[in-house]
């Protein structure tokens, strides 16, 4: 029999361990289960301008951001209450020497819990909307970054 040393952890540094595995999991899904009772609009700035007075309206409600640089994202949750239709509206200057231009795009309906709305600039500034399902599959910290 071959002498092999096996050393385990204190039971100070297994406490400890799990401690932060826990709180490591925590950090990843108490923030989700914050988000699946929401509504979230994430808009997604492709184009190469700044957009800006950016206005979430809904029933009952209205969100804005002052603005999002170009090549941007952004995360909101919204307190959309019940059923209601979304609408996205933002102002954006497409080049030197352009107008500055409103422009946007309506989600159409949604429920307060049930969809995530994503918003894309593309690279002309055009938005499009489109709403999901809510998935819980679908970790927040990873929308957000």
């Amino acid at each position: 029999m071959s002498g092999l040393l096996v050393k385990g952890m204190s039971g100070r540094k297994t406490i400890a361990a799990v401690i932060v595995v826990v709180g490591l999991l925590a950090a990843l899904f108490i923030p989700n289960l914050i988000w699946a009772g929401r509504t979230s609009l994430q808009i997604v700035n492709t184009s190469p301008w700044p957009l800006e007075g950016i206005e979430i309206e809904f029933q009952g409600g209205r969100e804005t951001l002052e603005n999002l640089p170009a090549g941007d994202k952004a995360t909101i949750l919204l307190p959309v209450k019940g059923e209601t239709e979304m609408t996205l509206r933002y102002r954006i200057t497409p080049g030197a020497g352009a107008q500055m231009q409103e422009r946007g795009c309506d989600a159409g309906y949604i429920e307060a819990g049930l969809y995530y709305v994503t918003a894309e600039i593309d690279k002309l500034g055009a938005a499009v909307c489109r709403v999901e399902i809510a998935s819980p599959d679908r970790l927040l910290i990873f929308e957000m970054f």
